[in-house]
C-alpha cells in the first residue's frame, strides 16, 4: 500500500522571521506526528493551527541542556518547523509553524527519552505581537534613512529636528512652526505647518539613487509656493502642489538632466493630505501618490550642472514624516517601497486609495510586498480583491487583523505552507477549489476514498444565524450599527444572533455586509462531524487527500 512518506524539518540556524530558512531533516528521529487546523463552525474565526511531533531523544540530540549535542545552543523556542509528505513524485505541505519549546521526557527508568514538540502556525506567532504606537517612525528608522524630519514638534518652535542628527529644518522666513492635527493615522503628535523652513548640510557628493517621502498638504492657496524639496550634490527632487488650481509638478534632477511630471489643473485634490513616495537611480524609477502611480509621463530636458551641497526646503506646507534615503535602485528602494506602501491604503473592493482605510504597519516580520499589494506575515498570500489592512496605533495585532477580515466579510487563516491567507467575501464562490468538488468520500463498495466507521450528521439551530448586527465606525446612525433579520427564519426556529465588529465607515457598507452574512447564515443546513479517512490503495487518492486545503469543497 503506497503510504505517503513523511518529512519533518527544523530550521535550527534561523530566526522565526526568516522566510526561506535552512532546513534540517529530522524525520529519522520522528516517532509520531499529529496536526490540527480549522475551526469549529462556519461562524467562528479560524483557530491557530497546531502540530505535535514526538522525537526520539535517546542520544540527547534534542536536549537543550546537553552541551555535547549537535544542536546545543540552537534548541530555542520559536524555531521554525515544516511537516510535509511525499506521495508518488510529489511532495505536499502539511504544516509549517514554530516550535513552542523543547521539553525533555525520560521514561522506562531512564532508558527511553523523547522530546514532544508542541507547534503553532503563524496565527499563534501574531497572537503575541503588539502594534507599535508610532508605525511610521519604527518603519522609517528600520530602513536607515539619511535624513528624517518627523515634523511632529508639539510646541511653537523655529527648529524641526532631524531624527538622524545634524541637519535640522530651520525657519528662514514667516512665523514659527505651529502644531496642527496629525495628518494620517499612524503618525504621532502634530504636523508641522510652516511658511518656509530650510536645512543646509555640508558639501556632499551625488548619491547613486534617492528615496524621498513625506505626508503633506498646502497651507496657502498659492500655485507656485507650496513645495517640499531635497538636494544632494547633483541630484535633487521637488514636489510642488498647486493649491488654487488642483495641479502638481514633480521635478527630479540628475546631473545635467531634469525630469518633470505634471498633473494638470483640476485633476489633483490639494485640500487633503497625500502620501508621496519617489524612487530613483540616475533617472526616475517610481512616483507614488497615496500608493498609486500617476498616469502622466516624465519629460526630460537639459540643465546646467548644480553644486555639491546637501539641503532641504519646505515652504507653505503642512507636513509630517519627511525622510530621504540614499542608495541605488535595488535594495534601498525595495526596502523603502515596502514601508511606504504601508502608509497608503487600498480600498478593499475597488483596489483604489481610500483615506478611511489604512495599512499602517511594520514589525520585524510583517512586511508589505508592493508588487502584489499584499502584506507578508511573514509569507503571506491573498486572492485578488483584498488590498487593505487597517491597523490602529496600539494594541494586540491579531484581533485587528481579524477585524480586517471581518470587515471584508472574508476569512483569515494560516495555510499548510505557513502563509497567512486573507480571502474576500466572494472567495467561496469565485475560488475554483471552493466552488467545485475536490474530493468525494463514500462508504459505497468500490469507492477508493472512504470515510471511517463512524459519521454524525447534526441538524440544529447551531448552524444558522438569522439576526446579524454589523458595527461600524461612523455614519448617521447614532448607534453605529445595522441589524439585518430574516423574519421567516426567526418565526420558524427562533432568533439566533451574531454580531460583527468592523472598520467600515458607512451605514450603506455595513448594511451590505449584514445582508450578505444573513443570506448565507439564515439557511438551516446539516453539519458533519470530523471525518476519519480510510486507508486507500492508490497514489492518486493519497495525492487528492494531501492536496486539500481549508475552505475547499468536498462531497460526502
Amino acid at each position: 500500500m503506497p503510504i505517503p512518506t513523511p518529512i519533518v524539518e527544523i530550521a535550527f540556524d534561523d530566526t522565526p522571521y526568516v522566510n526561506n530558512p535552512s532546513w534540517t531533516d529530522v524525520t529519522t528521529y520522528v516517532r509520531s506526528i499529529d496536526t490540527s487546523r480549522g475551526r469549529t463552525d462556519d461562524f467562528s474565526d479560524f483557530d491557530t493551527g497546531t502540530a505535535s511531533v514526538v522525537l526520539d531523544n535517546r542520544s540527547r540530540l534534542f536536549d537543550p541542556f546537553y552541551s555535547a549535542g549537535t544542536y546545543f545552543g540552537k534548541l530555542l523556542p520559536r524555531r521554525q518547523i515544516r511537516i510535509r509528505a511525499t506521495s508518488g513524485a510529489t511532495t505536499y505541505d502539511i504544516f509549517r509553524g514554530f516550535v513552542s519549546g523543547w521539553p525533555v521526557t525520560y521514561t522506562e527508568a531512564g532508558k527511553d527519552s523523547t522530546v514532544t514538540l508542541q507547534c503553532f502556525d503563524a496565527l499563534g506567532l501574531l497572537a503575541s505581537e503588539q502594534v507599535s504606537e508610532d508605525n511610521y517612525q519604527t518603519a522609517i528608522l528600520s530602513i536607515s534613512p539619511r535624513r528624517y524630519w518627523k515634523c511632529n514638534e508639539t510646541t511653537e518652535t523655529t527648529v524641526l529636528v532631524d531624527q538622524i542628527g545634524g541637519v535640522n529644518l530651520t525657519k528662514t522666513s514667516g512665523l514659527p512652526f505651529q502644531p496642527t492635527a496629525t495628518l494620517l493615522q499612524g503618525c504621532t503628535g502634530s504636523a508641522a505647518a510652516m511658511v518656509e523652513y530650510g536645512a543646509i548640510g555640508g558639501t556632499a557628493s551625488t548619491p547613486t539613487g534617492l528615496v524621498f517621502s513625506f505626508i503633506g498638504k498646502p497651507t496657502v492657496a498659492n500655485d507656485t509656493g507650496n513645495f517640499v524639496a531635497y538636494e544632494c550634490g547633483q541630484m535633487a527632487f521637488q514636489v510642488n502642489v498647486g493649491a488654487a488650481d488642483g495641479s502638481a509638478l514633480f521635478q527630479f534632477i540628475s546631473g545635467t538632466t531634469i525630469y518633470e511630471l505634471t498633473i494638470p489643473a483640476g485633476t489633483f485634490n490639494p485640500t487633503i493630505p497625500h502620501h508621496y513616495l519617489f524612487l530613483a537611480s540616475t533617472s526616475p524609477t517610481k512616483l507614488l501618490i497615496d500608493g498609486v502611480a500617476p498616469t502622466q509621463s516624465w519629460v526630460a530636458s537639459a540643465i546646467p550642472a548644480s553644486g555639491a551641497v546637501e539641503r532641504a526646503i519646505v515652504e507653505n506646507m503642512e507636513i509630517q514624516e519627511f525622510f530621504v534615503k540614499h542608495g541605488n535602485s535595488t535594495t534601498p528602494v525595495f526596502d523603502a517601497e515596502e514601508f511606504n506602501a504601508l502608509a497608503t491604503g487600498f480600498n478593499f473592493r475597488a483596489n483604489t486609495y481610500d483615506r478611511n482605510q489604512y495599512l499602517l504597519l511594520q514589525t520585524p516580520f510583517i512586511r508589505y510586498d508592493y508588487s502584489t499589494n499584499y502584506v507578508q506575515v511573514p509569507y503571506i498570500t491573498a486572492p485578488n480583491g483584498v488590498r487593505v489592512l487597517r491597523i490602529e496605533n496600539t494594541g494586540d495585532l491579531l484581533p485587528q487583523l481579524q477585524t480586517n477580515a471581518d470587515t471584508e466579510g472574508g476569512e483569515m487563516f494560516a495555510k499548510k505552507d505557513g502563509r497567512i491567507l486573507f480571502t474576500d467575501r466572494q472567495y467561496k464562490y469565485t475560488n475554483t477549489k471552493s466552488s467545485t468538488i475536490q474530493a468525494t468520500f463514500s462508504d459505497a463498495g468500490g469507492a477508493t476514498l472512504k470515510y471511517g466507521t463512524e459519521l454524525q450528521l447534526d441538524y440544529d439551530a447551531d448552524s444558522i444565524r438569522n439576526s446579524v448586527t454589523v458595527n461600524y465606525s461612523a455614519g448617521a446612525n447614532a448607534d453605529n450599527n445595522v441589524i439585518a433579520i430574516n423574519t421567516t427564519s426567526t418565526a420558524s426556529v427562533g432568533k439566533v444572533a451574531d454580531s460583527i465588529n468592523t472598520y467600515l465607515s458607512s451605514e450603506t457598507d455595513a448594511t451590505t455586509l449584514a445582508n450578505l452574512q444573513l443570506g448565507v447564515g439564515a439557511a438551516l443546513k446539516p453539519r458533519i462531524s470530523p471525518l476519519e479517512v480510510g486507508l486507500t490503495s492508490t497514489d492518486a487518492d493519497w495525492q487528492t487527500i494531501l492536496g486539500l486545503e481549508l475552505l475547499e469543497r468536498i462531497k460526502l
